[in-house]
This record gives C-alpha cells, sequence and structure tokens, in this order.
C-alpha cells in the first residue's frame, strides 16, 4: 500500500506534476504558435475587424500561455522568496482560464439570445457565482518551500473550495449547453445547429471528465500534490477547446439551411442574431460575405426601400426590408468585397429606375 504522505512520495508527485507541465508547455506552445493565423494575425493587419467576441478569446489563450510559462520558471528558480508568489500567481492564472473557457462558449448563447432580456440576465447571474469561487480562491493557494530538495512544492486548495469550483463549473457549463441548443431550434436542421451543438456537447463533456477527476482526487486528500495534479490538464484542455469553437465558427464559410420560420415573430422570438452569423436570405435578396458572417441592424432601427440606392461601406450599416415593393417581383443582391473596395451585382424583376447600383444593374 502506498502512503501518500511518505515525503519521498510527495516529492516523486512534485517531480511528475513538474514534467506535466513541461509537456502542456510545448504542446500549448505549438498549438498557441500555429493557430496565431487565426484571429492575432487577421487582427495585426487590419485584416479582421475586432469584435467584443474576441477578448475572451485573446485573454484565455495568453493567461495561459503565462501561466504555463511561469510554472516552467518556477520549476528553475531556486529562490525560496519567489516560491510562494510565483505559484500563487499560477494558480489564479489556472483558476481565471477555466472562468474564461466558460465565457467563451456563454458568448454564444448571447448571440443567441441577445434579443430576450431575461435569458442575458440569468446568464449573466449564473457566471457571477462561478467568478465568485475564482475570485475567493485567490487567496487560499500557496507553497513550501523545500530546504533539503531545493524545490518549491505547492500547496493545494481545499478539497471543499476544488469541489465548489469544479462542480460549479460542470453545472454552468450544462446550462449554456442547454440554452445554446434551446435557442438554436428556431433555424431548424442545418450545418450551423449542427457544428454548434456538437462543439457545445464535446466541451461539456471532456471539461466534465476532467473536472470529476479533479473532484474526486480532491475528496480523496491523498496529498496536497496529488489532489490538483490533473488541475492544469484539465485548464488547457478547457481554454484549447472553447477556443477552437470561436476560430471553427469564424471559418465557416458556406452556411447552408433555411432561415428560422416567419412564425417566430408570433411566437415572441426574433431571429436577428441569425441575421449576424447567417447569410442573409429574404424575399429581397440574399447577402453574402467572404467568411460568413453579416452584422444586420434589427429591422426597427431602418426602413431600406429595395430599390438598393445607396453605397456600401460598411458592413454593419447594410439594412433589408422584409417585404419586397409592389412593382419588384424578385430582387436577389449579392455582395462582393474585395479589399476595402465593395462590387455589386443586382438582379431582378423591376421596373429600370427602381434599382441603381455603383458597379451594374439588370432587370428582366
Amino acid at each position: 500500500m502506498v502512503d501518500w504522505r511518505d515525503p519521498d512520495v510527495i516529492a516523486f508527485d512534485v517531480e511528475v506534476l513538474l514534467h506535466v507541465s513541461t509537456i502542456l508547455l510545448g504542446f500549448y506552445g505549438w498549438y498557441f504558435l500555429t493557430s496565431l493565423s487565426d484571429i492575432e494575425i487577421p487582427l495585426l493587419f487590419s485584416q479582421l475587424r475586432f469584435k467584443f467576441a474576441y477578448f475572451p478569446y485573446l485573454l484565455g489563450r495568453y493567461i495561459l500561455l503565462l501561466d504555463l510559462i511561469l510554472i516552467f520558471v518556477s520549476t528553475t528558480d531556486r529562490n525560496p522568496m519567489n516560491c510562494e508568489i510565483l505559484y500563487r500567481l499560477c494558480a489564479i492564472l489556472g483558476n481565471a482560464g477555466i472562468g474564461i473557457a466558460s465565457l467563451n462558449l456563454m458568448l454564444r448563447s448571447f448571440v443567441i439570445w441577445w434579443y430576450n432580456k431575461p435569458v442575458l440576465v440569468f446568464l449573466v447571474a449564473v457566471c457571477i457565482p462561478q467568478w465568485a469561487i475564482i475570485i475567493w480562491t485567490a487567496d487560499s493557494p500557496g507553497a513550501m518551500w523545500d530546504p533539503v530538495k531545493k524545490t518549491c512544492n505547492p500547496m493545494a486548495l481545499t478539497a471543499e473550495l476544488i469541489e465548489a469550483l469544479y462542480s460549479y463549473t460542470i453545472a454552468f457549463d450544462l446550462t449554456i449547453l442547454g440554452f445554446t441548443i434551446w435557442g438554436l431550434r428556431t433555424i431548424g436542421h442545418s450545418p450551423m445547429r449542427t457544428v454548434i451543438t456538437m462543439q457545445g456537447i464535446w466541451y461539456f463533456v471532456l471539461t466534465s471528465i476532467m473536472s470529476i477527476v479533479n473532484m474526486v482526487f480532491a475528496r480523496l486528500r491523498l496529498n496536497y500534490v496529488m489532489d490538483t495534479m490533473f488541475a492544469l490538464p484539465a485548464v488547457t484542455i478547457s481554454v484549447i477547446v472553447s477556443s477552437r469553437a470561436v476560430i471553427v465558427l469564424r471559418s465557416m464559410n458556406d452556411f447552408a439551411g433555411p432561415p428560422p420560420d416567419e412564425s417566430n415573430a408570433a411566437q415572441g422570438r426574433s431571429d436577428h442574431w441569425w441575421r449576424m452569423i447567417w447569410p442573409q436570405r429574404t424575399e429581397c435578396g440574399e447577402f453574402t460575405t467572404e467568411d460568413g458572417i453579416l452584422a444586420v441592424p434589427p429591422q426597427d432601427d431602418s426602413e431600406v426601400h429595395p430599390r438598393w440606392d445607396r453605397r456600401w461601406e460598411d458592413w454593419s450599416s447594410v439594412s433589408v426590408a422584409t417585404q419586397p415593393a409592389p412593382d419588384v417581383q424578385e430582387v436577389r443582391l449579392s455582395l462582393v468585397q474585395t479589399g476595402s473596395s465593395m462590387a455589386t451585382t443586382m438582379t431582378g424583376v423591376c421596373s429600370p429606375s427602381e434599382i441603381t447600383s455603383d458597379n451594374s444593374e439588370r432587370c428582366r
């Protein structure tokens, strides 16, 4: 029977933890560098417009990278004065990474339910306790310097705090998944619904498994090292999977499938969220962009007669009428963005005076 409290066993566990952190640093460093071209480089060269949804994505990536680097530095630092400071900072960054990973998933539910303020308030209210636990744990972790082996041994959080953090994270992620799937019911069967649903399910399964493993080892209380042996792999997996969810949605160029039913309005639901992530299809025309993402303001903000006699200088300024004019039976508008300029092509049944364009016009 292994005596987990034996100093030699604890020293061996510390050595294993250091090797695990080094492997994770190499793995995540490789992933970080290979994924720079997805968001960071396009933002740096103004090829991608910054959106608020990218903030938690970027924050989570750099917090985890800093966390892994500091853990690696702590393995080579032989200064007893830096021992507790480094490990406390690493624990804070790691716990923050867990919250940011959940925040990445919650923002997608925000996009889907942004027209429903009670749902948004509920999601924010559910998010606050998770961050309260994360802040609460900031004063708990520490480290102990071993003068014999000249190593810095991490001191785990109490089992109650570990269980509270990971059990609430599981419940929070399940709530996000439920609201996401519930909100996607309005678009019927489509590739986007399948992708978002499968991403949410796989994220929940992976993070739940890692969270349960952490809670089990915390409850066993083998020693202060084994209590958090799997915490670093858990936060690494959470940040990577949640980051991939953001990247995959941005990289989807071709969304197929029908728009929400017209009965949504009668049932008190809005399809404005769909206009932000789906190629716009109405009775007047079809809007597509290079990355399949187009922000269209609500119809209440502006009324645009489908004569299309305006310059398309800004994607966010695009607005459409839900019903064609009486003298226009069919109008199809395609927007193609080339650098900073934009080309437009229009076809439709109309009178020549009803459709104007900077580039072309054609009436049958």
